[in-house]
């Protein structure tokens, strides 16, 4: 930016001043033009030798496809990531020029399931092998496009039958009697997602290997990897999703076939009686956030006696903040001391008369109910310190899911719905380590299809690609791909968390606090 010369006249340079401001443009999507040269051998005797000649063409996710991996890497980005339905992402390419039809996004989605098979399966192996698992449950509408089995279908058959029935009930009680339509939601039908994830590695393992401290060389595509042997990398910090149209004991039990461990969540439906089901091979840690939940909600029924009970559980918390930093040597000795004679305060307040006497069937009288029947899964943590107290890390796993479902609102058919869980899995657990999840897809794809084309026997279980895939590991190795902002962020909230909740307990203000235990802290 200048003067004209004619305001120039008179004036003598000074200087020049920089001013510098962030644009945006639009992502550009453009056709990539491959020339093969092909040559011709002279004299060919060997007829099974081929005369034609050329560079081996570009790998592709399946031969002859004409999309590179970046574009099927953003679709499914925006539809698993950042919860884009696929009407949206037309619009979103079409500012591009590009306007691809709904059967072609769905087509290449398919071709990704199909990819990253292997790499969903090396995960779930991994989770399977540890000795504690966390998992929770969410329902999603589906189309019901495709042929049931007679299994399934007879399930939902009874299951509408009996829906249909409640229906009819309520509606007689308002309507005097009027009949619900039997044929509403035929074409749809509410079915399941089901969420098993790993633990990360202890804190002990990990002091002093943050990602966030590492320096990071932006011209160096890829680093080399730590020392996979470390304890640190036999944990498994992934989160797999499964689908399910109908919510059967054998269900869980079918993806827990290969699990012996602890299996912590809550206590309703098919995980009440997973331990007995399991014949010991599984034991249940129930979750605390649900059952301090039951005496939240009664308050209004029995403000004395539930009020009681939630100041007990502020207590098991507070013993939990205390411990978050520590071992899990040190977590289980603090919890032996501090929160086992809190149990033993619940166990007596439990023995109270007036508490016997609450009726069952009160939001109170069902919160002791529950409190009860649950003992001794509620109180397996104080045995190990590696077991959370609650299972509040799997909801806040599977919310982006229950976010995204309101955007893209159903699975197209109960044929396709496996394969996109799969793919959400794999992009969840790239989120879960900051990764660029663009960059990351893309990456993965190409390196699975060149395995599948090329050498299968790399994608087998336990092979060194899969396990260089795995989102933790690829993320040593691709730093420039993590963001290292948001880690720090994440890593910050919880450190300010935690001050907060110790600083506020030392000045006696924060209820989930003890004071003379926090002393000892801060001294």
């Amino acid at each position: 930016m200048d003067l004209s010369d004619e305001q120039k006249v008179d004036l003598k340079f000074f200087g020049t001043k920089i001013f510098e401001r962030l644009r945006f443009e639009k992502p550009t999507v453009y056709v990539e033009r491959i020339v093969r040269h092909q040559y011709v051998k002279k004299d060919v005797v060997d007829t099974s030798d081929p005369p034609i000649v050329a560079a081996p063409t570009l790998p592709a996710i399946v031969e002859g496809c004409k999309y590179d991996f970046s574009v099927i890497a953003a679709i499914v980005a925006m539809k698993f990531a950042f919860h884009m339905s696929t009407y949206r992402e037309q619009d979103y390419f079409g500012q591009s020029g590009w306007h691809p039809s709904r059967s072609t996004s769905n087509d290449l989605i398919n071709y990704a399931v199909a990819c990253i098979d292997p790499l969903f399966a090396q995960m779930s192996e991994c989770v399977m092998k540890q000795s504690i698992v966390l998992g929770d449950a969410t329902t999603l509408t589906v189309l019901l496009r495709d042929e049931l089995s007679a299994d399934d279908q007879r399930s939902l058959d009874n299951r509408k039958k009996k829906r249909h029935k409640e229906l009819a009930a309520k509606l007689k009680a308002k309507r005097g009697g009027a009949q619900p339509n039997e044929s509403a939601g035929d074409g749809s039908a509410k079915s399941f997602a089901w969420l098993y994830s790993g633990l990360d590695a202890p804190c002990e393992l990990l002091q002093n290997r943050s990602l966030v401290d590492q320096p990071v060389d932006a011209d160096a595509p890829v680093h080399p990897p730590p020392d996979f042997d470390d304890p640190r990398w036999s944990y498994a910090p992934y989160n797999i999703f499964h689908w399910s149209l109908t919510q059967k004991n054998s269900v869980i039990d079918s993806h827990l076939a290969n699990f012996q461990g602890t299996f912590v969540g809550d206590a309703a439906g098919v995980n009440a009686n997973l331990a007995a089901r399991s014949g010991g091979r599984i034991a249940h840690q129930s979750c605390n956030s649900h059952t301090r939940r039951e005496f939240v909600k009664a308050e209004s029924n029995d403000p004395v006696l539930a009020t009681q009970m939630v100041s007990m559980f502020r207590q098991l918390y507070a013993v939990e903040y205390r411990g978050a930093l520590l071992s899990a040597a040190e977590r289980l000795e603090l919890r032996q001391r501090d929160a086992v004679p809190i149990w033993q305060h619940m166990q007596s307040w439990l023995e109270q008369d007036e508490v016997k006497r609450l009726l069952p069937k009160s939001d109170i009288g069902q919160a002791v109910g529950y409190l009860r029947n649950q003992w001794e899964s509620l109180r397996r943590y104080l045995s190990n310190g590696h077991l959370p107290l609650d299972n509040n890390h799997s909801e806040r796993v599977i919310r982006p899911l229950t976010i995204g479902r309101k955007n893209w609102m159903f699975l197209g058919s109960a044929k396709a719905a496996p394969g996109r869980m799969k793919l959400f899995s794999i992009v969840s657990s790239a989120q879960r380590h900051c990764l660029s999840i663009q960059d990351y897809l893309a990456d993965i794809f190409l390196k699975l299809s060149q395995a599948a084309q090329h050498s299968p026997q790399d994608l087998k279980l336990g092979a060194p690609l899969l396990k260089s895939l795995l989102p933790d590991r690829w993320a040593v190795t691709h730093p420039q791909y993590v963001n290292h902002h948001r880690l720090q962020e994440k890593q910050l909230v919880a450190e300010n968390r935690l001050y907060y909740r110790l600083q506020a307990g030392l000045e006696g203000t924060h209820p989930y606090a003890n004071s003379a235990s926090l002393q000892t802290i801060a001294e």
